[in-house]
């Protein structure tokens, strides 16, 4: 059996080395004998040497070649941070800003549109933007507190990112404000414990694969809740905008 393995293994490797020379040959060497020709049958007409036309036309080819290859693996490169962005459903990188964070996490995770929609069900009008932001604070401190959920931040001067520990969030949380430039601004309201170190940090993220597994764009309870909300708000007539917006895949 091992014996018949290898022996398959051989006859694959065989069969894709002649599939891949099958490849480069169409890829390079048919347009180089292509581009030869017409250059030579070119520089014939002009009174040129056609040994030197045709050696300039596959030169040509070659650097083409070349550059075409290095953009190729450039762009390999990249790609896997492509892939594990891809990896996420709201949240557009691993580290992000806490005030980006909690703002796709109220518009677009399925806590966030299932809140929306039970407010305009039984309220008969859309929640205020604020008022889903500070709600989604709130949730998004609780989870802190617990352990569950990690807040880093940036100190007053420095370059990098220290956690914050959970009992600082014992007696301190998260409050929002609109902001012109951000569209929201995420700052830490004090509490005896946080007084003195409130003003310590300039910068808060979290990491996007913590923040979608607590609050993930799909769950099933939420889900289907928040469409008897929506079809209840759709009978009664209720607003159409913030209907079809909560009712996005």
């Amino acid at each position: 059996m091992a014996e018949e393995n290898r022996s398959n293994g051989k006859e694959l490797d065989r069969t894709e080395f002649i599939a891949q020379w099958a490849v480069d040959f169409a890829r390079y060497v048919l347009p180089a004998c292509l581009i030869a020709a017409l250059a030579t049958a070119w520089g014939t007409v002009r009174h040129w040497d056609p040994l030197w036309v045709g050696i300039a036309a596959i030169t040509v080819f070659v650097l083409a070649q070349l550059v075409i290859t290095e953009l190729a693996r450039w762009n390999g490169r990249a790609e896997p941070t492509k892939e594990r962005g891809s990896q996420l459903s709201y949240l557009p990188r691993s580290d992000v800003e806490l005030n980006l964070a909690l703002m796709l996490l109220a518009q677009r995770s399925a806590w966030g549109r299932w809140y929306a929609a039970r407010i305009l069900a039984l309220h008969k009008s859309k929640i205020e933007e604020e008022d889903l932001m500070l709600t989604a604070s709130g949730q998004v401190t609780s989870a802190a507190a617990n352990g569950r959920l990690t807040i880093r931040g940036r100190r007053l001067g420095g370059r990098s990112y220290e956690p914050i520990p959970k009992e600082y969030w014992g007696s301190a949380f998260l409050d929002v404000r609109a902001d012109p430039i951000s569209l929201w601004q995420v700052f830490i309201s004090p509490g005896d414990y946080s007084a003195g170190n409130t003003l310590q940090f300039d910068s808060l993220i979290v990491s996007a694969k913590e923040i979608e597994t607590l609050w993930p764009k799909h769950e099933g309870s939420s889900d289907e809740a928040r469409k008897e909300f929506l079809e209840q708000a759709r009978q009664e007539g209720l607003d159409p905008a913030e209907i079809a917006r909560l009712s996005a895949a």
